[in-house]
């Protein structure tokens, strides 16, 4: 049986090309130990955290190793803050509130369908409950209602809807008002309804559907093959683009749940907040400007990290330089549409939808463009393609003040040399176009905390530029031989990185349980960030493609050690 996009797959590959590889493991990370030890500093010591590493404004410099070369004309970014405190960091789940935020942010009054398997309605519904919802007592009725309707008639208002002719009279006024028995004994017969004439009615006739307030043929896979050809007959005659896509994207969707529901695959209307306790679900919900796939992780494992995504199913994002290399294969057959994105405040957008979801202590921290692939069939090869521009937010939270900087774009748990549990990094992007939303992730939440109440003491910048320099081209060293290539660094930034240390810690472990889930620990403590982008086989000893923006060297602020990304 074939697999379908919303169940399945979605947007695992427009989303790893989008925020770039993860980090080649065999890059050797060298870490310079420090004769002092990191000191504490009382509060008032020092006037401001500037003043005490006394950075230039910029960081300039031009020097070929014997393998690659280093550019640097970086911005300097110093938090304008007192001083900065070690704090704790834990892992956490999502809370009720967070999940009412998102479906009020995200969905903004449209329906979430969870979408169940091996739901079973012997035991689910009753002859008795049938009986009393559509008023018959045949019990041999209820058995063809139960077996047929399945899916259908979830909320019992389809006899409502039904429009109907007598066998054999060609008409076009229908009549209401036969009951179950004429219709299952043949008396009468189902008359095919006009297909929507825009997109805006076939999403309503689709909601209504799913909703169980409109029917046709009493039977899953007959409904499903009529809502395929009235919507698709909408879509072919739809003049508009987009809408014409998002019509198509509707006929897929019922493609995909009419494969499903061979399988014993359900669907049932909730609210998001009602399932914040659960481990992990998938659905989808139905917005009047297109429909998205939801996907929660809720407990932490070894393989899953607590992740909450939502994307358009149908439609892949890739980066600018990607979608480039996608259209030279296709010999240019795909029909790009330039949307100006300077037209709308995305930027804005993004930041109020950070507030909506009560992440106001987040800060922007990168924004890329890319390309909007829509998908017009399931199959796996697609001849021509729809394109848009789209531009993805980024953000980081900020912590009294100063950013906490992710350093690793991995998207799984793992256990250290030293046995401690490395947990993902929270992350949280936003993806828009033109006509708005486009996904929305937001992976391993976090709680942090106070620790210490005195300021770290910070070794000035010149000694940090120095370790930096000296350790770079050690660290660049691989078993592959010489490199060629470029490092070109476009800013440096002080912030928070987390560490996961038992030095630090003062513990054999940093797993504990809070009723009945695991919890992660590590510390956040100030560090500078080298961050710019790499060229030839310097991108490639990174494990990363040519261009992505990421930290090339994270330096501990308070005692010049390398922290491994």
């Amino acid at each position: 049986m074939r697999k379908g996009r919303i169940l399945l797959t979605g947007f695992l590959l427009g989303s790893l090309l989008l925020n770039g590889c993860s980090r080649n493991s065999s890059l050797q990370v060298v870490v310079p130990k420090k004769e002092q030890e990191s000191v504490l500093l009382n509060q008032g010591d020092e006037s401001s955290v500037q003043e005490q590493v006394q950075a230039p404004v910029r960081y300039l410099c031009d020097k070929d190793f014997s393998n690659f070369r280093l550019l640097a004309n970086a911005r300097v970014i110093v938090p304008e803050v007192e001083g900065i405190q070690l704090k704790k960091i834990r892992s956490r789940n999502f809370s009720s509130e967070e999940m009412e935020r998102m479906e009020k942010a995200l969905m903004k009054g449209g329906a979430f369908y969870e979408i169940r398997q091996g739901f079973d309605y012997d035991t689910e519904i009753k002859e008795t409950e049938i009986e009393e919802e559509y008023g018959y007592n045949a019990s041999s009725q209820a058995s063809l209602q139960k077996k047929e309707v399945g899916f259908t008639m979830g909320t019992g208002e389809a006899a409502a809807e039904v429009q109907e002719v007598p066998v054999g009279e060609n008409v076009e006024t229908f009549t209401e008002g036969s009951t179950y028995e004429e219709l299952y004994s043949g008396q009468t017969e189902m008359v095919k309804p006009k297909p929507p004439d825009s997109y805006a009615d076939a999403w309503k006739l689709l909601c209504d559907f799913l909703d169980g307030k409109k029917t046709f043929y009493f039977n899953t896979e007959d409904d499903f093959t009529t809502l395929q050809e009235l919507l698709g007959e909408t879509a072919e005659k739809e003049s508009d683009w987009r809408e014409q896509l998002m019509t198509q994207n509707l006929v897929m969707l019922c493609e995909e749940l009419s494969w499903s529901t061979a399988d014993g695959t359900n669907w049932e209307r909730k609210e998001l907040k009602d399932l914040a306790g659960r481990s992990e679900f998938l659905g989808f919900a139905m917005m009047d400007n297109g429909f998205f796939s939801c996907t929660m992780q809720h407990y932490m494992d070894e393989l899953n990290p607590v992740q909450f995504t939502m994307y358009l199913p149908y439609a892949d994002v890739f980066s600018s330089q990607d979608a480039e290399k996608l259209n030279e294969a296709q010999n240019g057959v795909n029909r790009i549409h330039e949307e100006n994105l300077a037209e709308v405040d995305l930027q804005k957008q993004g930041s109020e939808l950070m507030r909506t979801l009560g992440l106001e202590e987040t800060e922007l921290w990168e924004v890329k463009d890319g390309m909007l692939f829509w998908w017009s069939k399931l199959d796996a090869m697609v001849q021509q393609t729809d394109e848009e521009p789209v531009r993805r937010f980024s953000y980081c939270r900020s912590v009294d003040g100063v950013p906490v900087i992710r350093t690793s774009t991995a998207t799984y748990c793992d256990i250290q040399d030293d046995g401690l549990m490395n947990w993902p990094q929270e992350d949280i992007n936003v993806v828009y176009g033109k006509n708005g939303l486009v996904s929305f992730n937001w992976m391993a939440p976090v709680e942090i905390e106070d620790w210490q109440d005195d300021y770290a003491f910070l070794l000035p910048f010149s000694e940090i530029s120095q370790i930096f320099e000296e350790m770079l081209e050690g660290s660049l060293t691989i078993d592959a031989g010489v490199l060629t290539g470029d490092l070109n660094i476009s800013e440096v930034r002080l912030g928070y990185v987390r560490v996961i240390s038992k030095d630090l810690l003062q513990e054999d472990s940093n797993v504990t349980t809070e009723n009945g889930v695991e919890v992660y620990t590590g510390v956040l403590v100030p560090a500078w960030s080298f961050i710019g982008t790499a060229t030839g086989s310097v991108a490639e000893a990174y494990g990363v493609e040519e261009g992505t923006r990421i930290s090339y060297m994270t330096i501990n602020a308070t005692d010049g050690s390398i922290i491994g990304n």
